[in-house]
């Protein structure tokens, strides 16, 4: 199991390199190079950058108040409270971890946290390890504030049943369940991981007052040699989703996430790269070389040739309607910025000829600003000028920014409301989470 997990990340670190460093869009309608300008100053877009966050955490409030949010993090508190063997064997299963994280991930306001969870489903195949041991009903008993150890009902599926919030708590009622059927796996020879089961269908839900409040699936398909070729993980709550798609092949691989609240977008994030992304396509980017010393003495020099194996990628990042999309031509780009014989000039103009990025309203693709690279100077710790690379925002009015300037101040409204959002939770969850500092405040 380690070495899929390991496939993964590797998939998904190659996504985030590209998506970090230049990013593209998938839309054809939006020319990157020469994008069309929205009418509005640069404050007035900075102050829809600000209002793109806080309408966000105001949805995030409701998100809250959800039946589904609310038992789920009822669930791992009990959870958490209870030290009896049953509850530590199940704590160590996928289901558990992902809803851990879910719920870290709300108390932090931490959208990456959240997302991270999602990908515990990687770990949830090992559910079937243990779950004809753990199968059954299992009631939460108010007096020993622990879930039975034994079942109180047989069952053919995993079953908690439990108070979905305090109030019901304070009632003793049990009114919420969580269920999770068999999982559905796959067999073969799958050399490349050295495993015979794959998990192909994963699922489990809580019920609150009879209805379905949270629903969680995962669904996957592989190559013969065991390497995923798509998984689709869909985690829903009442008109909530977050859902997550992956799909690889020799040629091109692609992870996209998104998070939603009926039709609205709250985050969205995704990155295509293409290339050779094979076990071939690794070996031939390696080269050695034999430097002699002299006759009869010298090393060898090893080196990897990255472009070779991701010759391109594109990628977006979208914040409600705030888009940020870019592109980068690694296959032409890193034999220049690697050649140290160039100047940092010159690998400027290289970045900009083969790479680009943009931040646009994603209802109308219109750019709030480009992004190029400049050659600035700054000053050592030992006095000596040195010059760096460092990247620029350009406006419709042809004005300039750094990113660090840009985005190190004028958000303060957007962090005071993540504070009220913190308040919230503290008083919805009894949690102690401290506010998020200040710093534009004066």
């Amino acid at each position: 199991m380690k070495k899929r997990v390991l496939i993964y990340f590797v998939g998904a670190f190659t996504v985030f390199f590209a998506s970090c460093d230049d990013k593209k869009s998938s839309d054809s309608e939006l020319d990157l190079k020469n994008p069309t300008f929205a009418p509005k100053t640069v404050a007035e877009t900075k102050s829809d950058l600000e209002n793109s966050g806080i309408q966000m955490v105001g949805e995030l409030k409701s998100l809250n108040q959800e039946k589904g949010m609310q038992a789920s993090i009822m669930f791992v508190t009990l959870m958490d409270q209870d030290n009896s063997g049953y509850a530590t064997s199940f704590k160590k299963t996928g289901p558990y971890k992902l809803l851990l994280g879910l719920t870290e991930g709300i108390q932090q306001t931490n959208v990456k946290k959240v997302h991270k969870s999602l990908l515990e489903g990687d770990e949830i195949d090992q559910l079937l390890e243990v779950f004809d041991e753990l199968k059954g009903v299992y009631d939460y008993d108010f007096n020993t504030g622990s879930f039975s150890e034994e079942p109180t009902e047989p069952s053919d599926k995993i079953i908690f049943r439990f108070p979905s919030n305090k109030e019901n708590y304070d009632a003793q009622n049990l009114n919420a369940s969580l269920e999770i059927p068999r999982p559905e796996v796959v067999t073969g020879q799958f050399t490349t991981i050295d495993a015979t089961t794959l998990p192909s269908n994963i699922s489990f839900q809580i019920n609150v007052d009879g209805s379905t409040a949270f629903s969680f699936s995962f669904i996957a398909q592989y190559q013969p040699d065991g390497i995923p070729t798509s998984v689709e993980t869909t985690l829903s709550m009442g008109t909530w989703q977050m859902k997550q798609t992956y799909s690889y092949s020799k040629t091109q691989l692609s992870i996209n996430f998104s998070f939603t609240h009926g039709t609205t977008n709250l985050i969205s994030f995704g990155a295509t790269v293409k290339g050779n992304i094979s076990e071939e396509g690794v070996q031939n980017a390696f080269d050695s070389t034999y430097v002699e010393i002299y006759p009869g003495h010298g090393y060898w020099e090893h080196e990897t040739h990255f472009e070779k194996v991701i010759n391109s990628a594109n990628a977006y990042f979208q914040l409600m309607d705030i888009k940020m999309m870019g592109e980068v031509d690694f296959l032409n780009l890193i034999p220049i910025v690697n050649d140290e014989k160039n100047s940092n000039e010159q690998k400027a103009n290289a970045i900009n000829q083969y790479a680009a990025f943009v931040v646009v309203y994603a209802s109308n693709n219109q750019a709030i600003a480009k992004a190029e690279a400049v050659v600035v100077t700054e000053e050592d710790e030992w006095g000596n000028n040195k010059s760096k690379i460092d990247m620029n925002l350009v406006f419709a009015d042809k004005s300039k920014s750094s990113l660090d300037s840009y985005f190190n101040d004028g958000f303060s409204d957007l962090v005071n409301e993540l504070n009220s959002l913190i308040d919230e939770l503290n008083q919805t969850y009894g949690w102690e989470v401290e506010y998020i500092e200040n710093n534009s405040e004066e």
